[in-house]
């Protein structure tokens, strides 16, 4: 999480504080839910990271944050529906690459000559 968030893509920074708040499961695949500071007097910032399959060490890759306020009373909600935002944001792009070939899960196997 702290690589992500201090990616060039991202918040461009390395996070002053990093706590993880919570976790939870959907579909079957575990996350977690974290709150981070970009400075240390900074307002607490949520974040979501996970897909997680049990047993395992590395996630599918939805690890995302809008950059909103971290509040203790909603977080598992608002983090629920970033994961939501991942899975249609992947759903969208599954479906552009099945436009223009032929896919299995996520692995474009062949794309149709232009």
């Amino acid at each position: 999480m702290r690589a992500w968030i201090s990616g060039e893509n991202t918040f461009g920074k390395k996070p002053a504080a990093l706590e993880c708040a919570g976790e939870f499961d959907v579909l079957n695949l575990h996350y977690y839910y974290f709150r981070f500071r970009l400075s240390l007097r900074g307002k607490w910032l949520l974040a979501v990271c996970g897909g997680y399959e049990k047993n395992s060490l590395t996630h599918c890759g939805h690890i995302f944050s809008e950059g909103k306020p971290f509040d203790e009373r909603t977080a598992k909600g608002q983090a629920l529906a970033l994961v939501g935002i991942i899975r249609h944001f992947r759903a969208q792009q599954e479906q552009e690459d099945f436009q223009d070939g032929i896919i299995e899960g996520s692995l474009l196997i062949q794309k149709k000559d232009s």
